[in-house]
């Protein structure tokens, strides 16, 4: 729970958080999806005009995470996972 928008920037700014978005988990494991989920959920939360640029990517091509691997989880049958 970050509450200075500072400390969300020093969080965000070496491109870690998509790092870790994008690795692979074993989502068939319930605990690790629900974590994942409330982490993609709480990121997407504090996506504003400042911090889209530290989920976006240009190079070497433009990719944006964050949506990406949201949009994997779109058809889950857990409607909690959708």
């Amino acid at each position: 729970n970050i509450r200075r928008q500072h400390s969300l920037f020093y969080l965000l700014s070496n491109n870690q958080v998509n790092r870790l978005i994008a690795m692979p988990l074993d989502f068939t494991d319930e605990e690790i999806l629900a974590y994942y989920i409330t982490l993609l959920k709480s990121l997407a939360m504090r996506l504003d005009n400042e911090t889209i640029k530290f989920f976006f990517i240009t190079h070497p091509e433009p990719n944006f995470p964050l949506y990406i691997e949201a949009t994997k989880f779109f058809n889950h049958r857990d409607q909690m996972v959708r």
